[in-house]
């Protein structure tokens, strides 16, 4: 349990660094989209003020054009209703030049008359930045699991505790190969059972610790405990 308690402490900052680290990525994305959002809208405004302008001018001119025309008819209709011949043919022959001028301006405006698109260039960075999905945005998130195979006591004495000797069980001769014990149970009647997971040997000792049996097992003897029956575990 604090084990479980002491994983779950330190994976709570970890959790809270993580949600952090991705809020600040979407701070710095969102800031800079909305600076690039001011940017272009700040210049298509410009744009499209300075076109307006710009288009108002040439209809100015175009109703200037368009009221020189319409005197130059009005002169013509009363000169040839009110003129004399004399006057009729210096009319029109000075009218002659205006209108081919006047020809020549609207035919520059037809020319000049253009359509205006605003667009906005990409760069290969955003590019490449807009093309990739949303899972390629950012990895799974993952759990690494680190196995600790270090066995705690909660009861485990302080380091200026004194040690005492007890007893001394001597163990020589009972195995032939190198032992490894994983599990010293005392059992009713002075009687001490010994897990040797080296050599899968179960050992049973008496009251004063000499040899009295053993028992090979098919597995890895790896515990004995002692209730109302014994068990071993195996692997």
């Amino acid at each position: 349990m604090e084990m479980n308690e002491s994983c779950l402490n330190n994976l709570k900052p970890q959790v809270s660094r993580l949600t952090d680290k991705i809020g600040e990525i979407k701070k710095k994305i969102n800031a800079g989209l909305d600076e690039l959002e001011r940017n272009v809208t700040t210049e298509v405004n410009r744009i499209y003020k300075q076109e307006v302008i710009r288009k108002q001018e040439e209809n100015h001119q175009c109703l200037s054009l368009i009221h020189a025309v319409k005197n130059s008819h009005y002169l013509l209709e009363a000169v040839h209703k009110y003129g004399s011949n004399l006057q009729n043919f210096l009319i029109v022959e000075q009218m002659r030049s205006q209108l081919h001028s006047y020809c020549n301006l609207v035919g520059e405006k037809y020319e000049q008359n253009d359509t205006i698109s605003v667009e906005m260039k990409i760069s290969p960075k955003m590019q490449s930045i807009l093309s990739i999905s949303l899972s390629e945005l950012g990895k799974d998130v993952s759990t690494a699991i680190s196995n600790i195979r270090t066995l705690t006591c909660s009861h485990r004495p302080p380091k200026d505790c004194p040690i005492e000797i007890v007893n001394v069980i001597d163990l020589k001769g009972i195995t032939v190969h190198i032992a490894t014990y994983t599990c010293i149970t005392f059992l009713p009647g002075d009687k001490v059972m010994l897990s040797d997971s080296n050599n899968n040997l179960c050992i049973l000792l008496g009251s004063s610790y000499q040899f009295i049996t053993s028992h090979t097992l098919t597995g890895v003897l790896w515990n004995v405990c002692v209730g109302c029956y014994v068990y071993i575990f195996i692997n």
